[in-house]
């Protein structure tokens, strides 16, 4: 686990739309409803450089769920309202600059849904939905870390 997902990890644990004692791991998602795991991508990368060293990077992390999930309309309602709401919160806390905050040296620049909730995978009762997010951020040029 990295100190960067964990600062994801955190920072979305602040919505109000996930429960205080849901499950909510990093690279780890369990078969039980209603559970969450940030999986990380793989790493990041740099897209641009500047003269004092300096780093503006990327990172790309999926947000899945495990919930219930069955033939009920009502369900299937439900479940997809929630990732429109959790995607409306994540816009409206980037917008308002409200982002993790990272480790020493790192500082967010901004978070956004990079594709819209979809269905992973599904089975008789339950389901796995997600979205992916991209998280763009400087990491200062310190010596010796070279």
């Amino acid at each position: 686990m990295t100190a960067i997902a964990d600062a994801v990890r955190t920072w979305l644990r602040e919505c109000p739309l996930i429960g205080e004692n849901d499950q909510f791991n990093i690279n780890y998602l369990d078969g039980e409803p209603v559970s969450y795991t940030l999986d990380e991508g793989a790493g990041s990368s740099t897209i641009k450089r500047y003269m004092d060293g300096t780093e503006r990077k990327v990172r790309a992390f999926a947000l899945a769920s495990t919930t219930e999930y069955g033939p009920d309309f009502l369900q299937q309602v439900a479940n997809s309202g929630f990732w429109d709401q959790l995607v409306t919160w994540i816009e409206q806390r980037n917008h308002a600059h409200c982002l993790p905050q990272l480790p020493d040296g790192m500082t967010a620049a901004k978070i956004e849904v990079s594709s819209a909730q979809y269905l992973y995978r599904a089975g008789a009762t339950t389901a796995r939905y997600q979205i992916q997010l991209r998280l763009e951020y400087t990491q200062k040029f310190t010596r010796g870390a070279e």
